[in-house]
């Protein structure tokens, strides 16, 4: 009966440890390739030829963020790199590279606004906590959370439209379309996008997402290099 309860105890310590390296396999792609996104979503347009420095910072950010949940007093924390304050950033960083400072790389002022907003975010936090503030989140209007998270997806949708087509939501983007109006990286685009929609409703979305990003990258990269390398649609740059 000790030998049987010592076995049944060992394959359940197995089955739980198994669990854990799978959960923790899983939530670190997905980081990983949140991040690489972020990256390009925040250093688009005329910052797109700093994607490099954009994914050692965005990469940086998820290791911190590893480490925090690691070394929190609550082990069930998760951090990492977050789709609403990314896509806000984004929008900012476009806000600075149209109106450039005299003097001043783009690069460095790019950093300089995501030391600043990352100080005074932390600040922020470390006030509301100090002072037991965080109750007036009750206060916000219901309009002005939907507004905020309305905007976030614009500016999201916005971005990956840039980033896919060099089509953004906007009057240019428009006007890009209509004169060009064949952008086959569109119809793959919309194509992966219903593929995602389907597989998310017959599997879980926690396996489902880095397992799809990672495999259509993959795709979407051969298909770049390899079979129509020549093609103005498939050129890396777009």
């Amino acid at each position: 009966m000790l030998a049987s309860s010592r076995s049944i105890g060992i394959k359940t310590g197995g089955l739980a440890l198994l669990g854990q390296l799978s959960s923790g396999l899983i939530l670190g792609l997905s980081t990983v390739i949140y991040a690489v996104s972020y990256a390009a979503l925040m250093f688009s347009g005329t910052l797109s030829s700093y994607i490099p420095y954009a994914l050692t910072i965005t990469l940086i950010t998820a290791a911190a963020g590893g480490l925090y949940g690691m070394l929190s007093e609550e082990a069930t924390f998760v951090n990492g790199p977050d789709s609403n304050t990314s896509s806000v950033l984004a929008g900012m960083m476009v806000a600075l590279s149209a109106t450039p400072l005299p003097g001043v790389q783009p690069l460095h002022a790019a950093v300089a606004l995501l030391m600043v907003a990352s100080v005074s975010t932390a600040l922020t936090y470390l006030l509301i906590e100090r002072f037991g503030v965080a109750r007036m989140v009750r206060f916000i209007p219901f309009q002005v959370m939907a507004g905020f998270l309305a905007s976030t997806g614009w500016l999201m949708s916005s971005g990956a439209l840039n980033i896919i087509a060099g089509t953004p939501l906007s009057m240019d983007g428009l006007a890009a379309l209509v004169e060009r109006p064949w952008r086959p990286e569109l119809v793959v685009g919309v194509l992966l996008m219903i593929a995602l929609n389907w597989l998310t409703r017959r599997f879980s979305a926690a396996l489902v997402f880095p397992t799809f990003i990672l495999v259509a990258s993959v795709a979407v990269n051969l298909v770049i290099r390899q079979l129509c390398p020549h093609s103005p649609a498939c050129q890396p740059d777009l």
